[in-house]
């Protein structure tokens, strides 16, 4: 994971640029080797997924309580995200009224 922050979670690259960074990260082998199955690639992933999750619910949870907002409504990718939306609502639902 200090990899993944030290990049900046990959923030500023543009999609062509992905692989390589990844390939760097992942040194034990190229990146057209890798797959679902493999550890490294399973733990980046694993990271990402609980990167996006802390980040949803830090800024849900501000804007609750920035708002007062009772019912929040999300759209684009990150609401649809299971995993994510489930920690939302463990964590932040008895403070909303999830909709």
């Amino acid at each position: 994971m200090d990899a993944l922050k030290a990049s900046d979670w990959f923030r500023e690259l543009r999609s062509d640029r992905l692989l390589d960074a990844l390939e760097r990260t992942t040194v034990d082998r190229p990146v057209h080797e890798l797959s679902s199955d493999d550890a490294g690639c399973q733990m980046i992933a694993a990271c990402m997924q609980r990167h996006i999750e802390e980040e949803m619910l830090s800024f849900i949870g501000e804007h609750a309580r920035r708002t007062g907002a009772r019912h929040l409504y999300l759209s684009g990718g990150a609401a649809l995200n299971i995993h994510a939306n489930a920690r939302v609502e463990r964590e932040l639902g008895s403070a909303l009224s999830m909709s």
